[in-house]
């Protein structure tokens, strides 16, 4: 059993079974190799214009990750020769833990079974961002991969719409035109 102490006793006897030591105690407790987990992922709370706090719950005694980038850029990198990011990778866990090469970062303590907080602050408003995150428990063991959740800062304004037409003729759409309807911002379906 994983971070369990035990105490071993050892009474050595030679090979003709004449002599024998004492008994002698070796006490020693087993390392933790069990990656920490979400309990709960962590959740945007109500934004401001700038900062977004976060929620999250842990299973073990730990330290929760996190960085932040602008939505849909590519974080964390591959390693150098490669195209591909493995997120259970050691090298992709440690730049989230580093803050390498993101807008914002940080971390902050995690007790077993109870909610933990944190607020990502500096940010721009009107504004969505990827929040990349990893835990690492005591014993230094990192979840099992580096993942990520979408956060947004408040947002008071509607979106502008334009359409392009991919075929005019004095500033009229021709009949056979491609429509694009182009969005300031990201907007998704209510229905």
């Amino acid at each position: 059993e994983e971070l369990k102490s035990y105490d071993l006793y050892l009474w050595l006897t030679d090979a003709d079974g004449v002599n024998s030591s004492a008994v002698k105690k070796m006490s020693f407790t087993t390392v933790d190799k069990t990656p920490p987990e979400f309990i709960m992922e962590p959740t945007a709370g109500r934004a401001t214009a700038t900062t977004v706090p976060m929620t999250f719950r842990l299973n073990e005694t730990g330290t929760v990750f996190w960085a932040v980038v602008k939505e849909g850029a590519p974080y964390p990198y591959p390693k150098r020769g490669e195209t591909e990011v493995d997120l259970s990778s050691l090298d992709a866990k440690m730049q989230v833990a580093s803050g390498m090469n993101a807008l914002q970062s940080g971390r902050t303590n995690a007790n077993p079974d109870r909610d933990g907080t944190f607020t990502v602050s500096g940010l721009e408003a009107q504004t969505s961002y990827d929040l990349w995150y990893v835990a690492q428990d005591a014993a230094g063991n990192y979840s099992e991969k580096v993942q990520k959740v979408t956060i947004h800062t408040l947002d008071t304004e509607g979106p502008d719409v334009t359409q392009v037409f991919s075929d005019v003729q004095n500033d009229q759409p021709l009949p056979n035109s491609d429509v694009t309807i182009e969005f300031t911002e990201g907007v998704k379906s209510t229905a």
